[in-house]
């Protein structure tokens, strides 16, 4: 089992790079659908994806969590052909070399309660993602 030092990363973490202001970006291919919450970016075959969560207005239970790609500096198109996930709230990270990308499902709806768990796909690229884990119900945002 790898130790890390507390000071080693909070040394590494104040020498990295100071994150630059943001901006507002388009998004292509939402026929109508609100786009929100993105994962980080990832390189993906040479191009830069990014998963959205794209949903009705007026459903929280239509939600997607949909890949995008850059096509310039401020905009983002859909791929309807990639994979997209019954998922809210997508994260994106590259561990030991494979994609691993996480995100909330709602599970079911009775009443006013809500039913969710944190579920994880991977894979070598965003077009070989398959799920292999879940948290236990109700566990949201797990990471």
């Amino acid at each position: 089992m790898r130790r890390f030092d507390l000071d080693d990363l909070l040394r590494d973490y104040h020498q990295r790079p100071k994150p630059t202001d943001g901006r507002l970006v388009q998004l292509s291919g939402l026929d109508g659908m609100d786009g929100y919450n993105p994962s980080r970016t990832i390189a993906d075959n040479g191009d830069l994806f990014t998963y959205v969560r794209v949903e009705h207005r007026d459903d929280e239970f239509s939600s997607w969590s949909a890949p995008f790609v850059q096509t310039n500096v401020v905009t983002w198109h859909m791929l309807p052909e990639m994979p997209m996930l019954k998922l809210q709230d997508p994260a994106v990270a590259v561990i030991h070399g494979t994609l691993v990308v996480s995100g909330v499902r709602l599970v079911a709806k009775r009443g006013t309660c809500v039913h969710f768990r944190t579920v994880f796909w991977r894979g070598s690229s965003i077009r070989t993602l398959e799920e292999f884990a879940q948290s236990p119900l109700q566990l949201k945002d797990t990471r």
